[in-house]
């Protein structure tokens, strides 16, 4: 079982880690609509954290290996906040953590 720590964001932004869960898939390409490609991830495995600016509003899109759009998920950023985005089996799940 992999383990992924809690990264804290600078103050008044936020982190998100996408996590790739779903025995499906051996890798798992992530994009944001409008921005960046995140790197390929393998089955079990996660991105780095990613410092986000406050406030985002971003849909990231799932792909498998061979291009083909498997699923989307609308993200906002939240102030002081760490979040995990876990492609799942079945279902992506929002996991946020509220830091003090």
């Amino acid at each position: 079982m992999e383990t992924y720590p809690i990264i804290r964001p600078p103050k008044g932004e936020a982190t998100l880690r996408l996590i790739h869960a779903n025995p499906r898939y051996s890798k798992l390409n992530a994009k944001a609509r409008y921005g960046d490609a995140f790197p390929p991830i393998n089955q079990g495995e996660s991105t780095e954290a990613t410092t986000l600016y406050v406030p985002v509003d971003i849909v990231i899109d799932f792909f498998d290996q061979r291009g083909r759009l498997l699923d989307y998920f609308h993200y906002v950023t939240e102030a002081d906040h760490t979040s995990f985005l876990i492609f799942g089996h079945h279902r992506i799940m929002l996991v946020t953590i509220k830091d003090k």
